[in-house]
């Protein structure tokens, strides 16, 4: 856990039932203890298309020596589940003059900072009408720690965000979503005979309606 050691007991259902309700488990005799992690980071996600800056909590005996990457998760297969530290930095993120994520640019107390920027590129349209892939960066990422000897991929372990959320999220901007323009479909609406009515009508507009159609 990120805010201290916990102490955790083990249920398991035997595959037969559902195992939606609480009967169907059973607790095996023990605790599972888990020490304090280390590190932890925030925030704990960031919004496409912006520069963050982005913390690394941990011993400050050692914060000069602080490295982080982060590794998406699923990779080029984004139906992939799976991410671990050996594993490159995604390129997506990088430091906020462009090269590669290296060493902290500055420490405070027990963090170190590292100022970072995603990609500015909104999503594309390519020949033929499909959708680029320009919004790759979007999703989760394991985010791995190193205090020395960090040339060494063995070196970095995975971390979680300070409020205990095990992955960090890139999130889409209010620019990448906009509403398609047009009425909704589906409308229906009753009137009288020889009687004027007001319709509204679902829909969305950019104010240039030319009053056809």
């Amino acid at each position: 856990p990120a805010d201290g050691a916990g102490s955790f007991g083990v249920c398991y259902c035997a595959g037969t039932e559902a195992c939606a309700e609480a009967w169907q488990w059973t607790r095996v005799p023990g605790v599972l203890a888990v020490p304090e992690a280390p590190f932890c980071f925030a925030p704990r996600e960031a919004v496409r298309s912006s520069g963050f800056d982005f913390e690394l909590a941990g011993d400050a005996a050692t914060n000069s020596n602080w490295r982080v990457k982060f590794v998406q998760v699923g990779g080029a297969s984004r139906f992939s589940k799976t991410a671990t530290c050996a594993s490159a930095a995604s390129a997506e993120i990088r430091s906020t003059g462009g090269g590669a994520i290296t060493g902290r640019s500055y420490v405070r107390g027990d963090r170190a900072i590292w100022p970072l920027q995603l990609s500015t590129t909104l999503p594309t349209v390519a020949a033929g009408g499909a959708a680029a892939d320009s919004d790759s960066e979007v999703g989760m990422y394991v985010v791995c720690a190193c205090a020395a000897d960090c040339g060494d991929a063995a070196n970095f372990a995975q971390v979680p965000s300070c409020t205990g959320d095990r992955f960090f999220h890139i999130t889409y901007s209010a620019a990448d979503l906009p509403a398609p323009l047009g009425i909704s479909r589906g409308g229906r609406w009753t009137g009288r005979a020889g009687k004027d009515v007001e319709i509204a009508v679902a829909g969305t507009f950019d104010g240039t309606y030319d009053g056809t159609g």
